[in-house]
């Protein structure tokens, strides 16, 4: 059931459909029946993102990353995952205006320094809406 909660929540994030209160009540079903599963914390923080709940999205995301660190300890290898959720966390936190941690999250990323470099000057400008734009056009709006 946890996998259908996820897949719905994928579908959603996909077609704009985040805020459904339906997909809502999936995901957070998903996170609570899945917490092992980063899927289910990534997909609740575009969830939370989308709602302009922008704590409750950075919360989840590192919540991700906390299960997918744990998966890297057993069998399964989920690599691919760390770079959407760094670059979701980063997103999240470069809208509520902790721009530090949002250029620290995609560090490990291969994206060059020298474009983390132009948000942070932007940001230090008091450009915050010019240096959001530039980090969405670069990582895109929605990671899954």
């Amino acid at each position: 059931l946890p996998e259908f909660q996820i897949g719905l929540g994928t579908i959603a994030a996909r077609s704009g459909e985040l805020l459904s209160p339906q997909v809502l009540m999936a995901v957070r079903q998903a996170v609570q029946r899945a917490p092992h599963y980063p899927e289910s914390h990534n997909i609740n923080g575009l969830v939370s993102e989308v709602r302009s709940d922008f704590q409750s999205a950075i919360a989840s995301y590192r919540q991700a990353k906390f299960a997918l660190d744990m998966m890297r300890n057993s069998k399964t290898d989920c690599r691919c995952h760390i770079a959407d959720i760094s670059v979701n966390l980063a997103r999240s936190l470069c809208k509520v205006r902790v721009l530090s941690s949002a250029l620290m999250t995609t560090k490990k990323n291969p994206y060059q320094a020298a474009e983390r470099s132009c948000y942070f000057k932007c940001f230090m400008r008091n450009k915050f809406a010019f240096s959001v734009t530039l980090f969405t056009n670069v990582y895109g709006t929605v990671i899954l």
